[in-house]
């Protein structure tokens, strides 16, 4: 029987502030890469040393650009002269909406730290465990900061998959060596994708993108 609750990928990584702007790229890139269909031209960007698949897709690139700048910068805001700090970003992949029969629900707008995030505040309170290693969701959500959410304008029941990327921001270090780190990821993205390539939803057009996507980002304190 197959488990009703949407796979978690989640993959955890130290990476000096300096570096974290790339390495976020590359990994928005390479999950992006593993969904995304159509008319999809397939390459590659070395990042530090490691060749990861990219999405050559103007729209796609410069969506994926700004992302990254909003949630470095929401950081850098939040996280102040902390020596380093935790960023959870977490991408949820809907089903498309004529394949959803449920009624659409938009959240209403809060504040920064209270914040409805629809990956923290899910009725897959198994999500909520994984991600505070184990604490309490109302614990959690106290601990936590609201960087970025996206309104994908689905309800929550659409989510058919989530990817957690959980990395230790380090302010004012030196460069690590992070190749070891990009490798393991990446075989471990691949390894997920292909495991779950039967759980994907119909396919009701061969644009490029037929899932619909949201990223949402919070500092753990």
């Amino acid at each position: 029987m197959q488990d009703p609750r949407p796979p978690l990928f989640t993959h955890e990584l130290a990476v000096s502030r300096e570096q974290s702007g790339e390495v976020l790229q590359g990994f928005l890139h390479t999950i992006l890469f593993t969904r995304l269909l159509g008319a999809l031209e397939p390459t590659t960007k070395e990042v530090f040393g490691v060749e990861l698949p990219y999405v050559r897709d103007s729209a796609m690139e410069k969506r994926i650009t700004d992302t990254i700048t909003e949630i470095l910068t929401c950081l850098d805001k939040n996280a102040g002269k902390k020596a380093c700090t935790n960023l959870d970003v977490v991408i949820s992949w809907h089903r498309p909406e004529h394949l959803d029969a449920l009624p659409k629900s938009r959240p209403p707008k809060q504040d920064a730290r209270q914040a409805s995030n629809p990956i923290f505040h899910s009725p897959y309170s198994w999500l909520a465990s994984a991600i505070s290693g184990g604490r309490s969701g109302g614990r959690d959500a106290l601990d936590r900061t609201i960087l970025t959410c996206e309104d994908s304008g689905d309800s929550i029941s659409s989510i058919f998959e989530q990817w957690l990327l959980s990395l230790q921001i380090v302010y004012h270090s030196e460069q690590q060596d992070n190749d070891p780190d990009l490798t393991s990821f990446l075989l471990s993205a691949l390894s997920f994708a292909n495991k779950h390539q039967t759980r994907l939803p119909p396919v009701g057009d061969a644009c490029l993108a037929p899932f619909p996507f949201s990223i949402e980002s919070s500092m753990r304190h």
